[in-house]
């Protein structure tokens, strides 16, 4: 019975998983598509702009955004400590 239930919940782990990355991408849609055309400058005067939900922003992080690493500090002027991982 033990071996049934660890299945059991190993497969619902997977499909929470599946189902967290099909929310990040039909958030990354919904997001893209509040754009008439994406250039630069538009992304930019969206992110700028205060009326702009947080949920918004934080939802086209996530959606572009695996995760970010930080590497330990070297030197001073050391600017390549963020290592970005896209999705």
């Amino acid at each position: 019975m033990e071996v049934l239930s660890a299945a059991f919940e190993a497969g619902v782990a997977a499909a929470r998983e599946v189902r967290a990355e099909a929310e990040s991408s039909l958030a990354l849609i919904d997001v893209v598509d509040r754009f008439p055309s994406l250039t630069d400058e538009d992304v930019v005067q969206w992110w700028a702009d205060e009326s702009t939900p947080l949920e918004d922003r934080r939802a086209l992080i996530a959606s572009v955004i695996d995760h970010v690493d930080i590497l330990p500090l070297r030197e001073s002027s050391d600017r390549d400590r963020f290592v970005v991982h896209w999705r």
